[in-house]
Formats: C-alpha cells, sequence, structure tokens
C-alpha cells in the first residue's frame, strides 16, 4: 500500500486505487497540498505542467464529497458508534478560515503573519469537571491556549467569554494582556487545565505549575467550555485524550477528551429540511475545455475506488 499517500491523510480505498495505477509516492506539491486540503485549508497552488496538480486537488475533494455523503446516509439502529470510538478533536466547522486542521483533528496550522487564527475543541467540559489537556508547539510561531464558551471570539482572550495564554508570557481575557507565567515557544509542551469546582484555570509549561491564571465568573458556572487554541504563523499538535507528557500532579483531573460532554456542530443549511437536496457537494472550475476533460477523467478514476462513488 502507498503509505506515502496514507500518510498525507488519503483514505485507505484511494490508496488501494493509487498503488493499482502505480502512484507510489506524491509529488511535492501533493505531498504539501492534500492535507492542507483535507483539513479545510484554503489552498493557491502553483506549478509547471506535469507536477501532479491535478491529483493534489482532485484526491481530497473526492475523499471530501464521498465522506459528507456518507455522514448524510440515513443511520440504522444496529450502526451506533461503539463505545469509546469517538474522541475529542478539534472542530473541522468551529475555526477561522485561515487555519487548517489535519484530518485526525489534533493538530492544527495557521499561517498568516497578520492576524489570529483560531479553533474550538468539539467536546467541552461539564459542571464540576476537572479536565486537562496538553499542546506541543511544533515550530516557532505565536500561539494562545486556553478555554472559552461557544460563543466567544475564536482570537482567544479578547472577548469577556474566553480566557487564553499566549506565548509572549501574557494571560488574557477581555482583551487585557497580563504577566503570567513565562514566555513559551519551539518545542514546549503546554499543559491547560479547568477545575469546574474551583472554577480555576491554570496553565503549565513543561510540567512546571504557572500557578491560577483565571477564576472563572459565577456567571459562567453551568455554561460548557471549550478546549481553544489560537495561533498566529504557528502549527500546533494538541492531546486531550493522554497519557500526556507532563500529567499534573492531582489524581482527580481528567483528561480533557473523557470528560464525555459531546456537542455536534451544525452549520448552513440543515439536512433534515431536505433544503440542500441536488445541490453540488464540489465545483471545480477550469480555464479550457483539455483542462477540463482531464479533470474529469482523473475524478472518474479515482471514484471508482470509494464505495459510494461520487
Amino acid at each position: 500500500m502507498s503509505s506515502a499517500f496514507a500518510e498525507l491523510g488519503v483514505c485507505d480505498e484511494i490508496v488501494q486505487g493509487l498503488d493499482k495505477i502505480g502512484w507510489a509516492l506524491p509529488t511535492d506539491i501533493q505531498a504539501e497540498a492534500v492535507p492542507l486540503i483535507l483539513g479545510g485549508g484554503d489552498v493557491l497552488m502553483a506549478a509547471e505542467t506535469g507536477s501532479g496538480k491535478t491529483g493534489a486537488f482532485c484526491l481530497p475533494v473526492i475523499q471530501i464529497v464521498n465522506e459528507s455523503k456518507r455522514e448524510k446516509e440515513p443511520k440504522s439502529s444496529s450502526s451506533r458508534t461503539p463505545a469509546g470510538s469517538v474522541t475529542c478533536k478539534l472542530s473541522m466547522e468551529e475555526r477561522s478560515d485561515i487555519v487548517a486542521v489535519s484530518p485526525d483533528g489534533l493538530q492544527m496550522q495557521c499561517r498568516d503573519f497578520r492576524i489570529w487564527g483560531g479553533c474550538r475543541s468539539t467536546w467541552a467540559t461539564k459542571e464540576n469537571a476537572i479536565g486537562f489537556y496538553e499542546v506541543s508547539c511544533n515550530d516557532e510561531g505565536l500561539s494562545r491556549f486556553g478555554f472559552g464558551t461557544i460563543s466567544c471570539d475564536l482570537n482567544l482572550g479578547t472577548c469577556p467569554q474566553g480566557f487564553g495564554f499566549g506565548g509572549t508570557g501574557k494571560k488574557s481575557n477581555r482583551r487585557q494582556f497580563d504577566s503570567y507565567g513565562e514566555p513559551f515557544g519551539q518545542g514546549d509542551i503546554i499543559g491547560c487545565l479547568i477545575d469546574r469546582q474551583r472554577n480555576e484555570i491554570t496553565f503549565f509549561k513543561n510540567g512546571k505549575d504557572l500557578g491560577v491564571a483565571f477564576q472563572i465568573p459565577n456567571s459562567m458556572n453551568t455554561e460548557p467550555l471549550y478546549a481553544i487554541c489560537c495561533l498566529k504563523n504557528a502549527e500546533v499538535a494538541v492531546n486531550f485524550d493522554g497519557p500526556f507528557k507532563f500529567p499534573p500532579e492531582s489524581g482527580n483531573v481528567t483528561a480533557f477528551g473523557k470528560l464525555g460532554l459531546r456537542v455536534e456542530f451544525r452549520i448552513g443549511p440543515s439536512v433534515k429540511t431536505g433544503s440542500t437536496k441536488g445541490l453540488p457537494m464540489a465545483i471545480i472550475l477550469e480555464p479550457s475545455r483539455e483542462l477540463a476533460q482531464q479533470t474529469e477523467q482523473c475524478i472518474e478514476d479515482f471514484s471508482q475506488y470509494v464505495s459510494s462513488p461520487t
């Protein structure tokens, strides 16, 4: 099997098809573009003829459309998700446009130098829960981690409902940036702890307890709080389920991804209303008939390998 394509996030069905036609290794542009597109990123590519551009966007388009169609298929009562098979991850829907999320939902990237891009987790804390997650800083960009409500700004720490700790050694809420802890950057692992019993938020740097950063207002006692990561020209990896590199010493802490409060985000027209029936799920524009035919052939070639051809 073409493990190189599998490592980019390409599904097994399409990878098997690539094996059959002899695509053993992705081209440079495919290796860079495919995971970004699968993660929901906006990608602009420019490369010479024969570099693999068509495959670079056709493969993820086929996979995304196929996965979307499967999600909309009615589920029988016997096809319930097995207990423990669903985990907390970064949300594909609750993210800034400039943020890309990996297919497994455990890595995110923002390559904008000017503005911050954020992403919310799919799960939240319950009342009286004590939850913890870790974030690994993969490069030298700026980052801010913490917690917030479903309605808080994804530029974490700029509104009353968001509480963040940033790489410059500042904690932030309501756009008020105060010195806290110490700066962090590439190679560091930041632990984020939320205690809904004491209504406290605490951060850790490589296992070092930086002390209580925030006291959560009583008015937010019953509101679910989500993990939120916010980046500027940076890439990070999150660990919601453990085992953790630097677990808190307290024995009462639960991995954030095991708290059990899962929330489904829905955007756009409701599928239940049938308002999207008959609408295209992907649109590809080409500047010439020849390129359009080439793209159509590529789509047809690889669609045959997925169980629900698009």
